[in-house]
């Protein structure tokens, strides 16, 4: 999708063949029998999840390996025969892994290797131990759409001093959403909702017997619910639940990938205005600000991210060449003199103070385990992304924009 969109803005193809292209890229037919729709998770958050009941096992074996193949997973609910499905898959292809929770009737069909992002979190309670089936397809569907859950079992309102402690950790876990499962009379969810301030998603269950059974008691109590901020979802709806505490999980997601971008857009504007100058390309100072680990743990959730090394070499080598011909400029003579002068301009100290002064360190996209470390105050980071700021300076304004930068930087003449 994102090739057909750079083709269309370098004008290569019109706008008619562009939408036309589009459409095919977002539907894949599976033999006579199913249209994947490939972009479901660029539109809404949440991949096609694929439901077992009424599928044979081979059709859904065969629309898993192709949603797997081409996205890196696919997610099977209600499966009923799972080592048949297994079989399938495994004898068509040893490029995917089948992990089979036999607790929520799921089946994750990945490519070996493939890793959930799991970053924002949620909450999953359920009321008694025959609810957690349905807690576990929602838990199940929430990693895979990407939340981090942080649940707690056996906690209904038959004790309900058991509820305290865990519902203070999930809350003091900063969740985005709880889910909450109960079956019987379902009174749970309206219990949770009363004590926290994040919206609760209430799941009934089909748990229960004689007069509003099969969670038809539990639903209507979650309907007519008095407390504020409940919402409720379909009797056994685990997929449903997930999704919506999935959708606030982007959301969550979104806005702090907004304000991340305006703080980087902010330090890199620093940036520019220290140095003096202003890239015409700013994915070319992005990248100069990228490092290894950063880019390696994109990489790794199927986000394209390339490292500032290439850059780090290159603006070695552009330092190297402008010192030289400035320290000349400045009557250095000999060989001797110019190399000792050059090695002491050249200093990771020297390097790390100009980067420090330049505001690099606030703007540099570290790995997590960097981040912990606070690598961005290390005078080694420092000094190899202020190099890879200058191979960025000589790849967007030429050699006589880096020499000029260089020349205000080391404050030579």
């Amino acid at each position: 999708m994102e090739e057909i969109l750079r083709r269309f803005g370098r004008g290569e193809i019109g706008i008619e063949e562009a939408s036309k292209e589009l459409k095919l890229e977002s539907i894949r037919k599976i033999k006579d029998f199913a249209r994947i729709d490939i972009n479901r998770s660029y539109r809404t958050g949440i991949p096609e999840i694929i439901f077992a009941d009424g599928k044979s096992n081979n059709e859904v074996a065969d629309i898993a390996i192709a949603v797997a193949s081409e996205k890196g997973f696919a997610l099977i609910s209600r499966v009923r025969e799972a080592e048949m499905i297994k079989e399938r898959v495994e004898g068509e292809t040893k490029a995917l892994d089948v992990d089979y929770n036999a607790i929520s009737s799921t089946i994750v069909v990945k490519k070996r290797g493939y890793k959930f992002e799991r970053r924002v979190k949620i909450g999953l309670i359920a009321a008694g131990t025959a609810d957690i089936p349905v807690a576990e397809e929602a838990r199940v569907v929430a990693e895979v759409c990407g939340c981090k859950v942080i649940r707690t079992y056996d906690v209904g309102i038959a004790g309900i001093h058991r509820l305290a402690s865990p519902l203070e950790e999930i809350v003091n876990e900063d969740v985005v959403a709880i889910i909450v499962v109960a079956g019987m009379e379902g009174a749970l969810p309206s219990v949770v909702a009363s004590l926290v301030n994040v919206p609760v998603i209430g799941v009934p269950t089909s748990v229960g017997y004689g007069l509003g059974g099969k969670g038809i008691a539990a639903l209507l109590s979650m309907l007519q619910s008095c407390s504020p901020g409940l919402a409720v979802v379909n009797i056994d709806n685990g997929v449903g639940a997930a999704t919506i505490a999935a959708k606030m999980c982007v959301r969550r997601k979104e806005e702090s990938q907004k304000q991340n971008k305006f703080k980087n857009n902010e330090g890199r504007m620093t940036i520019e205005e220290n140095i003096g100058y202003s890239f015409l390309d700013k994915n070319i100072l992005n990248r100069a600000l990228t490092r290894k680990a950063y880019a390696l743990e994109q990489r790794q959730r199927n986000q394209a991210c390339e490292d500032q090394e290439i850059f780090r070499t290159l603006g070695d080598a552009v330092l190297k060449a402008v010192l030289v011909d400035l320290l000349i400029q400045s009557g250095c003579k000999t060989r001797d003199e110019i190399t000792r002068k050059k090695i002491e301009l050249e200093r990771e100290e020297t390097l790390a103070k100009i980067g420090r002064e330049l505001g690099i360190g606030e703007s540099i996209l570290l790995g997590a385990g960097e981040k912990k470390q606070r690598a961005n105050e290390e005078p080694y980071v420092l000094a190899e992304t202020f190099e890879a700021v200058i191979g960025a300076i000589y790849l967007d304004g030429g050699y006589d924009t880096a020499k000029k930068s260089i020349t205000n930087l080391f404050y030579l003449t």
